[in-house]
Formats: structure tokens, sequence, C-alpha cells
């Protein structure tokens, strides 16, 4: 089944349970204070709301996420850094996994020791902040990206612990974005220095 079926089979049930509350609603409305139509008026929304949520979802974009989605992962490690992160230990809860080269938001927190348990691969795609974060706390090892303003780039500094000449890497290559330069450093760090 193709993700554009399944989402129609999904629809079409939500639609089916959206009309089934139009009509309890309108019989048991009739009656004063009817804690069932307040009940199902509930039920009613949360479907229509989760029927538009459905309604943004662009299967047919390259990746399988919608322009907007797209844009929210860059806030995240890439695949590649991710698979560099599990190697190097990094096995902390993550609300969100790489799966067959797309991001999955979960429910709950998930760690790369528990993706291990699946058939597919997958690996925790945590969030920019929080694999430097771990750098830090785990390796003492703090990445600063540095703004200039002329002409808007960005670069990045590596300080190692303890902080001496020996132990900061500027490094030349400019990038275009604060997540890029975050993306850079960490997997400078995770190839060169752990």
């Amino acid at each position: 089944m193709t993700p554009q079926e399944l989402l129609a089979q999904i629809r079409a049930e939500i639609e089916k349970r959206i009309e089934e509350y139009d009509v309890s609603i309108e019989k048991y409305a009739k009656k004063e204070k009817s804690i069932k139509a307040e009940r199902d008026a509930w039920k009613w929304a949360e479907l229509k709301s989760l029927l538009r949520f459905l309604d943004t979802l662009a299967v047919d974009a390259p990746e399988g996420l919608d322009e907007a989605a797209r844009n929210y992962t860059e806030d995240y490690v890439s695949l590649e850094t991710a698979k560099l992160l599990k190697e190097k230990g990094f096995d902390e809860g993550c609300r969100q996994y790489w799966y067959k080269g797309n991001i999955v938001f979960s429910r709950s927190e998930i760690r790369n020791r528990e993706l291990d348990n699946y058939e597919e691969e997958g690996w925790t795609a945590p969030t920019l902040q929080a694999a430097t974060k771990w750098l830090r706390e785990r390796y003492n090892i703090h990445i600063e990206p540095r703004f200039f303003p002329m002409p808007d780039i960005y670069r990045y500094v590596i300080i190692h612990s303890p902080m001496t000449i020996e132990n900061i890497d500027s490094h030349p290559q400019y990038f275009n974005t604060y997540e890029e330069t975050c993306e850079a450093a960490i997997k400078h760090c995770l190839e060169n220095l752990i």
C-alpha cells in the first residue's frame, strides 16, 4: 500500500466517524445537558483537527515530508552525523529518529540501544543543541558558532578543556547558516577528536 493510499484510507475512516458523531450529537443534543452529546462533540472536534493535520501532509514530496517539516529537520543532526554519534556512544533519549532516510517523530523518548532491537536500522536524531551538550558534558568539547555580519557568514571554534592554545581549533571554512555551522562542527569533533 502506498503512502497516498494509506492516507486516503485513514481519511475515509475519519470522515465516516465524523458523520456518525454528527448524527449522535444532533440526536442527543435535544436532551438538556446530555453528557453523551458533550462527549461526542469533543471527539468530533478531535477528529476534525486530525483531518486538518492529514491535509497538511504532502506525501508526494521527494523526502516524504512537506516543506515545513523539511525545514524543521534542520534543527536535528543529519543522518550521517546521527550514525557517527551512535558509533561514538551517544545513547540519550530523543523523541525523533532516522528511519529509511526520514526523521520519524515518536510519542515517547527512544534511545539508540532500543532502535538496535528493530529489524531495520535506525539512529536517534538529537537536536543540534542536544548533540553539542553531549559533547560538552561527556568529552569537555565546546563548540562556538561565530557570526560575521559582513557578508553574513558563520564559522566555528572548538575548544577542548583544559583551555590552552593547542586545544583551540578555529576552522577556516565558512557556512551560510547557524545550523550548517553547528552540524559541521559536531561532525568534525566526532571524526577527529573522539
